[in-house]
């Protein structure tokens, strides 16, 4: 498993930290989208304005990944959700003992471009948002697949509008994610 320590927040440095753990499982690298990355700060600057609570994911055409916490850097966000790894099976395409869905989207094989952006939050918090294309993670979509610690694992479905909330605030029933949407 990689853990990224670079305490920078560059394109390069999100970069450096998705395609390593991307290399590990045979997944090629994600190339940066300044398009994603514009989305990102533009939803982040949105969470600010709320003080960073109660945040949910944007909802946008994108795959998502978030976290809050105290004088985080991008890629200890990144390590959080390389961190899931050990959640993910392989072989029953789930997540066990915990959750993985940050995880399988920085992975996710069919996902090929990325944008992030880190805002200042109060009380010395920080929230991070990485955004995928196409997006990973979603039930009854194309057939993606992902080659993990050398197995080749069948389809991926989960769910389409998927709300994980960070900072120790998931919710998981029996392997599925229990998702939060606002009402429009």
């Amino acid at each position: 498993m990689c853990y990224i320590t670079l305490a920078q927040n560059s394109p390069d440095d999100y970069l450096n930290a998705h395609n390593e753990a991307r290399a590990e499982v045979g997944v090629g690298p994600l190339k940066w989208n300044n398009t994603l990355a514009a989305y990102a700060l533009k939803y982040a600057n949105l969470v600010v304005k709320n003080n960073c609570d109660n945040f949910e994911h944007s909802g946008g055409p994108y795959g998502e990944c978030l976290a809050l916490g105290e004088k985080l850097s991008g890629t200890h966000a990144i390590n959080l959700w390389l961190a899931e790894k050990p959640n993910y099976d392989p072989n029953s395409n789930k997540c066990v003992n915990g959750e993985c869905l940050h995880y399988t989207q920085v992975v996710w094989r069919n996902s090929l471009d990325l944008g992030c952006a880190r805002v200042k939050c109060p009380h010395d918090r920080v929230f991070f948002i990485c955004n995928y294309s196409p997006i990973g993670n979603i039930e009854g979509s194309a057939m993606a697949t992902l080659v993990l610690d050398g197995w080749r694992s069948s389809t991926i479905q989960w769910m389409e509008k998927l709300t994980v909330l960070v900072g120790g605030l998931w919710w998981l029933s029996q392997g599925m994610v229990v998702s939060v949407f606002a009402s429009s």
